[in-house]
């Protein structure tokens, strides 16, 4: 029988199906299903054999999956070309759309997907034990069977169960049983929806029935503050075979002293080595001396040094919160001092925990006055993420040229994703006189945004957090210390404000800076 899907995933997926939803199915003994591994093996056999109906794109040995997606869809040997992408995916929305890709899956989605097509092709041969060499849906487990599969959203004539129970069954029992009564033909079989006139003929209309969305879709509904996610509710939450592990749930015990959640404070940039880990350190130092209940999450997940700067040696880590959610309630800090979740150790982790940040700070949020978040200069999905979340983004730049420049592309894919960019504060940060860059040039370069200048502190900022002595930095007088209180009492809402404000009070004493510079002059 003609291959007539091209399936491209790495070499470990392939010797277990499990790692893509697919637990037991043999992928390399289906004549329908096209296997490779590889970027241009998955191109030339595409040219070989003279094109697929569909390509469906879930990882790669050597390239990026959505680059692999766009290089398909480029040749334009394949009617439909589907990326299987997890999670948070607004900017992979972003390229998606641009490569013309057809759609985007979860892998729940795709494993619906799947099964359809091995039915479908089962029913065109008249037997459900054609052509695979065991049984049809033998390589699903006996769990699934018992249940129908309903997370699989195959209708009831195209499996032996055919009914809907048991775990997993609920989100998806109701709207199969509506689809097998539309979708039976007078003989009773089983069709998988209405044809497409533009499908290779044969295969159904995915995009109706698998539930797949569009890349300009995801977009949208990043837009309309999905939390980036390109998948309805019911597709996130839905794992359509049950031997798959539950989804991490995080949790922090307590509420914080002022009523209401917290403020997410995210501290971002365009370029490295604008600061923002400084910043982000003396705010969540600021925010927990003056009485709130602070929170600081390293979101620099390669090479973040938030404890450093803070000065915790044992600190804990996103991985072992991913591992041990309740890590979260047992960890203790010194007295005004932020609870910090720092970046991964190594930092091979940090693709890893990347989908786990978001759930961690909505977790935190409930539970803070304040919660401070450091990122990354590399751009991701998760950035999306946060930036959405937060209720007030703080972006850095030096005053370099090109960290203008940087800051101009970060803001313009942050129009592209749907991200409203009006409340973002932009700082142009170790401002001194006579600068290239003012907070003039910014908001003219960013259209009347608002931009505010730090004041360069001198060695004193580096070199007491440093050592260890935030404390003797907080009170120093230091310029950079007072304009980030200033633009910290700014930011938070009026009542943890006031906190910030009363607890400056209470310091009244001018103490000499360590290094001479950096202090009153």
């Amino acid at each position: 029988m003609k291959e007539n899907i091209l399936l491209c995933a790495d070499s470990e997926s392939m010797k277990d199906p499990s790692l893509i939803g697919l637990p037991g199915e043999g992928l390399s003994m289906l004549s329908w299903l096209a296997c490779e591994t590889d970027a241009e093996a998955c191109r030339a056999k595409a040219r070989s054999r003279n094109g697929f109906d569909e390509a469906w794109v879930v990882s790669c040995d050597d390239m990026e999956s959505i680059n692999v997606a766009a290089a398909i869809k480029h040749d334009g040997f394949c009617g439909k070309v589907f990326l299987v992408v997890d999670g948070q995916n607004g900017s992979l929305a972003s390229r998606a759309s641009n490569a013309h890709i057809d759609g985007l899956w979860s892998e729940a989605m795709f494993a619906r997907r799947y099964a359809q097509a091995k039915a479908q092709f089962a029913v065109s041969r008249g037997s459900e034990k054609a052509d695979f060499g065991v049984d049809s849906f033998s390589g699903f487990s006996d769990a699934s069977r018992a249940r129908g599969d309903a997370g699989t959203g195959l209708c009831s004539g195209a499996l032996s169960a055919g009914h809907v129970e048991g775990a997993g069954g609920g989100i998806f029992a109701d709207s199969c049983d509506s689809r097998n009564e539309e979708s039976r033909d007078r003989s009773g079989s089983p069709s998988f929806g209405k044809s497409d006139a533009s499908a290779p003929k044969g295969l159904q209309d995915e995009l109706q029935h698998s539930g797949s969305i569009g890349p300009s879709a995801a977009v949208a509904q990043a837009a309309q503050g999905n939390g980036g996610s390109a998948f309805r509710k019911e597709d996130q939450d839905a794992l359509p075979y049950a031997d798959s592990a539950p989804r991490v749930s995080y949790a922090v015990k307590g509420t914080p002293v002022k009523e209401g959640p917290g403020t997410v404070v995210a501290v971002v940039g365009g370029s490295g080595g604008c600061g923002k880990s400084t910043l982000s350190a003396v705010f969540a130092l600021m925010a927990s001396r003056a009485g709130l209940k602070t929170a600081a999450f390293d979101a620099d997940l390669q090479f973040g040094d938030l404890d450093y700067l803070l000065g915790v040696s044992s600190p804990l880590r996103i991985e072992e919160v991913r591992d041990d959610p309740s890590r979260l309630n047992a960890v203790t800090t010194a007295p005004k001092a932020p609870l910090l979740v720092a970046a991964p150790r190594r930092l091979e982790v940090s693709e890893l925990v990347a989908g786990e940040v978001v759930p961690m700070i909505s977790a935190m949020k409930r539970a803070f006055d304040a919660v401070v978040v450091n990122t990354g200069a590399m751009w991701g999905d998760g950035h999306a993420g946060i930036l959405e979340m937060a209720d007030a983004v703080v972006f850095v730049m030096d005053r370099r040229p090109s960290s203008l420049r940087a800051t101009v592309h970060a803001v313009e894919l942050c129009a592209r994703l749907g991200i409203a960019t009006t409340g973002f504060t932009f700082v142009v940060n170790r401002y001194e006189k006579g600068s290239l860059l003012t907070a003039v040039d910014v908001s003219c370069a960013l259209r009347g945004s608002r931009a505010v200048e730090l004041a360069d502190g001198g060695r004193d900022v580096d070199e007491l957090l440093g050592a260890g002595y935030p404390d003797e930095l907080l009170e120093s007088r230091n310029v950079f210390i007072e304009g980030a209180r200033g633009l910290l009492a700014d930011i938070l809402p009026e009542r943890r404000a006031e906190m910030l404000c009363d607890g400056r009070k209470g310091s009244s004493k001018r103490r000499r800076t360590l290094f001479g510079k950096g202090g009153p002059k």
